[in-house]
């Protein structure tokens, strides 16, 4: 038997048990005992919604469904629970002190402050515990190796299984609300826009919200006709794909884009002063604030290099923002 969990971001999680063979109906009836009618949720694993409606594709994303594994469950939104991301953070960062504690240590110089201390072994190199605290929060509660491109997983540094399992659920969290589709209501409860209009009705809590900037709806500032925005004039998306033009560190000929969405992970990133490559802090994804290119593509199709304008910024749309929802 495989133990799975439903979790549905409002302080709900629900254990159950599946057999290894299981098919979609078993599947089905394993989720119906905690959420009937199921076609009222979708269901959420390592990023990918399953699907409930073919076999044949479910069977392709079965194999995601190991021991141990968590289900996030999405309540649909049709007409036009989870913490809030900030708590979670916050609640991270209390119990991090106490789970540094548990980790073993070994005296050793520390690669970053150089200090000779009982240091924390991080891939390649070991660092002291105020060093981790502070890398560990820069990368976003990642783990990455300070020399190799390892990333490094909560089980292999951290040892109690609730703040491993925290971890867990907060990478997924973030995977989850890169989706333009995806969004936490205030009460907690994580939902899907299955028609892109902004104003929405959290079933959970009855609140009336532009789904895209998650702000109480209001019919005299929001406009709910457009898809992915309440033109409210700082909408999320909207200001996302939206730039202002500032002087271009080498010309003041012309002006370059003040930001711009990675073209890779769509993670928002500003201009630097300096050449018009820019690269993702995020996924390392190095492209031209123009062009919107790579490095070599803009260099082979314009010519030029770091300090000269290839053409004119090429707009981004909220297509290239991933959804949940591909139907």
């Amino acid at each position: 038997m495989l133990n799975i969990t439903f979790q549905t971001f409002a302080g709900k999680s629900i254990p159950t048990m599946i057999k290894h063979d299981f098919d979609l109906n078993e599947f089905k009836k394993a989720a119906a005992t905690a959420f009937e009618p199921i076609d009222g949720y979708r269901f959420v694993i390592d990023g990918t919604q399953l699907d409930l409606e073919h076999e044949d594709k479910f069977n392709e994303q079965k194999s995601k469904i190991t021991d141990d594994k968590t289900i996030f469950v999405l309540a649909r939104l049709r007409g036009g629970g989870f913490l809030d991301i900030s708590t979670f953070i916050d609640i991270i960062y209390i119990d991090l002190p106490n789970e540094l504690k548990k980790i073993k240590r070994t005296k050793y110089q520390c690669a970053i402050c150089c200090l000779d201390n009982q240091c924390i072994k991080l891939c390649c190199s070991l660092i002291c515990e105020e060093c981790f605290t502070c890398y560990f929060k820069s990368k976003n509660l990642q783990i990455k190796c300070l020399i190799c491109p390892a990333v490094i997983a909560p089980k292999d540094i951290f040892v109690s299984r609730d703040f491993i399992t925290s971890l867990r659920s907060y990478e997924e969290l973030q995977t989850l609300l890169k989706h333009i589709d995806c969004q936490v209501c205030t009460c907690g409860a994580l939902v899907i826009n299955e028609t892109m209009y902004p104003k929405q009705r959290c079933l959970k809590c009855s609140r009336d919200f532009c789904f895209f900037c998650n702000k109480n709806w209001n019919n005299e500032t929001m406009e709910g006709s457009t898809k992915y925005t309440c033109s409210s004039g700082n909408c999320y998306y909207e200001t996302m794909v939206s730039f202002n033009l500032v002087t271009f560190a080498y010309s003041s000929d012309f002006p370059v884009p003040n930001r711009r969405c990675c073209p890779e992970c769509s993670t928002a990133g500003g201009y630097d002063e300096k050449c018009k490559y820019h690269t993702c802090n995020t996924c390392d994804h190095r492209f031209c604030f123009f062009c919107l290119l790579t490095e070599p593509e803009c260099i082979k199709k314009y010519g030029g290099g770091y300090s000269k304008k290839c053409i004119e910024p090429v707009k981004q749309g909220y297509t290239i923002f991933p959804r949940l929802n591909k139907t």
